[in-house]
């Protein structure tokens, strides 16, 4: 699979800042920017709410001529045009305005063609500024910024005060747990470079990132959580942490794509040596999907929470121990396992996300389609896929996306049973308005 582009995901700033002035003529890369059409809006409103006259639209992209023909087609997403400028607000200064578009102050200036350096920023005045930080501006965050802080190290307890219980076994190889330095996080460039260090699959990743979204400056999640990179919470980290992000922030810094892997390859790391300590040997016996089935989950819930499912300790660890011995009494083990991904509430409400995101992780585990689990373990599924489509907002769109998820339909028979129909025919979602889960119902057309 290819790499995730982030870029799609978040533009290098708000274009709601972009006042409707006057454009150049003459089309400046210095001023070029990247903007994505709304729905069912066509080329009509970027030149009415930019004032960007229709040669130049075209002039900056020759390959969407024909589009112009009928003026009411929509222009495909990531269209150039020229940006006229910035509108300065009370209180804006030189410096504030430099910050927010990664730029110098000295770069603000010349650009402005403004020679004294104290000079008062008209409210209202048009000010030219630049789509993306400069390498300048760049310079002033080269101090690498600090994932979270490492573990502290283990006291080795003298031989007298050493307890019976925990004499080691003789033969019993300690869990290896990862360990990564500064250095190896600062060859981290990549996606690739995150899968060598940890081991996990870019696949994974892409999901991961689909599921957490990519937060280039901190952002609060849905039940506001202040989370920056892709799933790193700042709230369960040291409060230090999280008022430096703060601060670049405020200073309109955003996190590069370099700083974003590298902060996830840490998380990673954090999760699987979490996972080593409850699981032990068992858990370098699970497969790949396996592992980054309970990662994710870790992502979702913490090690700590993990630690206290007893229920899915002793499933991983009796399926682990079964696995050479009885293949069969193992998958049937790991199938209770799955059905112990069961976090799908948040801030007191059940989120339709996390109900797609644990049958993501049931499907991961137990390396199986839908249409080849036990009907116990459908039950499970078919609970999680109710539940998220009755607290979805868009329910279409849930319906729609689970059921690619899921590779099919699940839908509830009169005496209970849970069946799985293809998705080849189009179907619609047929809603009773209830407040409560109730079953789902399927038309096909």
């Amino acid at each position: 699979m290819a790499e995730f582009d982030y870029n799609l995901f978040l533009n290098t700033f708000e274009f709601n800042e972009i006042i409707k002035g006057k454009p150049d003529k003459t089309a400046k890369t210095d001023y070029i920017g990247e903007y994505t059409l709304e729905k069912g809006k066509g080329w009509g409103s970027i030149t009415s709410k930019f004032k960007i006259d229709k040669k130049d639209l075209v002039k900056n992209n020759p390959q969407l001529k024909k589009y112009f023909e009928n003026p009411k087609l929509s222009i495909p997403a990531g269209t150039k045009f020229n940006v006229p400028g910035y509108k300065a607000k009370k209180g804006d200064s030189a410096y504030s305005i430099a910050t927010k578009f990664g730029m110098t102050v000295k770069e603000f200036l010349e650009l402005n063609k403004i020679n004294n350096k104290k000079a008062t920023i008209s409210q209202n005045e048009i000010y030219y500024v630049y789509t993306k930080p400069t390498e300048n501006f760049k310079k002033q965050f080269e101090k690498p910024i600090e994932t979270q802080p490492p573990l502290p190290p283990k006291t080795k307890e003298k031989p007298s005060e050493v307890k019976a219980d925990k004499i080691e076994i003789p033969n019993r190889p300690k869990p290896i747990l990862q360990n990564v330095d500064d250095k190896q996080l600062a060859k981290i460039s990549t996606i690739s470079d995150v899968c060598k260090l940890t081991g996990i699959s870019s696949d994974f990743i892409d999901k991961l990132a689909e599921f957490e979204g990519i937060k280039r400056e901190l952002t609060p999640d849905a039940i506001k959580r202040p989370v920056i990179g892709i799933g790193h919470d700042l709230a369960c980290r040291p409060k230090s942490e999280l008022n430096k992000y703060k601060r670049l922030k405020a200073q309109g810094y955003k996190l590069s794509d370099k700083q974003i892997y590298q902060i996830l390859a840490k998380d990673i790391i954090d999760a699987q040596n979490g996972l080593i300590k409850i699981f032990g040997d068992s858990y370098h016996k699970l497969n790949q999907k396996q592992k980054e089935a309970l990662i994710d989950l870790t992502f979702n819930i913490g090690e700590n929470a993990i630690a206290k499912s007893k229920k899915l300790i002793k499933y991983i660890n009796d399926g682990c121990a079964q696995k050479n011995r009885n293949p069969k009494k193992a998958a049937a083990c790991f199938y209770k396992a799955a059905m112990e991904f069961d976090h799908r509430s948040a801030g007191g409400d059940v989120q339709a996300g996390l109900c797609k995101r644990r049958i993501n992780d049931m499907i991961l585990f137990t390396g199986y389609k839908p249409s080849q689990m036990p009907q116990k373990v459908l039950q499970k599924l078919y609970e999680n896929y109710t539940k998220g489509l009755y607290a979805a907002q868009n329910k279409s769109e849930f319906f729609r996306t689970t059921n690619e998820l899921m590779g099919c339909q699940l839908v509830k028979k009169p005496n209970g049973e849970i069946m799985t129909l293809p998705i080849q025919k189009p179907t619609f979602l047929v809603t009773n308005n209830r407040e409560k889960v109730v079953d789902v119902h399927i038309k096909t057309s």
